[in-house]
Order: structure tokens, then sequence, then C-alpha cells
């Protein structure tokens, strides 16, 4: 759980007081994503690119979204610093060799 939502819950009384703590925490790491497969049209994928990164924290009825997520702004995409959570994956199984889950076949 990320700290903001964690900080929120118990304050809202969602986690009782002393009921949770902290044992770890991971580096930084991308925890909103938006994934587009192969045949998106990339007109669409570059406009939604594009209003992605146009929105502003300045922006009052931005701000409400943007803090929903933790963030102050979107950045453009990347592929890395995700090996924790892939060596987590492949520990725990989740995937099978082909990379369906297991027992959905």
């Amino acid at each position: 759980m990320i700290d903001s939502n964690h900080l929120l819950f118990s304050h809202e009384g969602t986690l009782p007081p002393g009921s949770t703590r902290i044992l770890t925490q991971t580096a930084p790491y991308d925890h909103c994503n938006f994934t587009v497969g192969p045949e998106a049209p990339p007109a669409l994928v570059d406009r939604f690119t594009e209003l992605l990164l146009a929105m502003s924290y300045d922006d009052p009825e931005v701000r409400t979204l943007l803090d929903l997520e933790g963030l102050k702004a979107w950045r453009t995409g990347r592929t890395t610093g995700y090996g924790a959570l892939a060596a987590a994956v492949a520990e725990q199984g989740v995937y099978d060799d082909e990379g369906g889950l297991p027992g959905s076949s």
C-alpha cells in the first residue's frame, strides 16, 4: 500500500489506530500506468498522451484528480523500475510459462 493511502485510511478510521504497521518500503515506482495494445491507433494514443501531459496541478479541477493518484503531474511512459515486481510475480508463480494465469485454460 502506498504511504498516502496508509495515512488516509488511518486518518479516516478505515484502518483502526495501531492496527497496522509498516514492515518495509520499496524503492519508488510508477503505480499508475496506461497500456495500449499494438492495434491502438497511433493518433489516438498521441492525443491521449498529449491530454494527460497537459494537465496542470495549478488547475483546481485537475488537482483533485491528480491528488487522488498522489501525483503532481503525469510523465511520459517508461518500462524500467519493475524489477522488484517482476521478481515477486515470478516467485509467486502468478503466470505460467506461456504468460497465462495458472489453471485458467
